[in-house]
């Protein structure tokens, strides 16, 4: 059987609308932090951008199209699904964390 370590649950995470989460973290900043180890840079780097960099691509989580990035809290109705179906997640007693 897994041990899940149980650290901070997950607030927020970085999504591509529609597609994968790229970032997550118990704070906004985490959350970014995170996306921007996993995103490619324009010369297709993994780990290339800064934290910054992730943030000047999100869109309004109001007015966004499938494909944009966009920051989602935990509440948020859709949230559970992003990360039920990306896997890696794991829910307990409601909260959100890393497998």
């Amino acid at each position: 059987m897994k041990t899940i370590e149980m650290k901070k649950p997950i607030e927020f995470a970085v999504i591509q609308s529609g597609y994968a989460v790229f970032g997550v973290g118990e704070t906004e900043q985490d959350a970014l932090e995170d996306a921007a180890s996993n995103m490619e840079d324009e010369f297709g780097r993994v780990g290339g951008m800064n934290a910054n960099e992730v943030g000047g691509l999100l869109k309004p989580l109001f007015n966004h199209v499938d494909g944009d990035f966009i920051l989602m809290e935990s509440d948020h109705d859709h949230f559970d699904s992003y990360m039920e179906n990306q896997g890696g997640f794991v829910s307990v007693e409601g909260a959100w964390f890393k497998e």
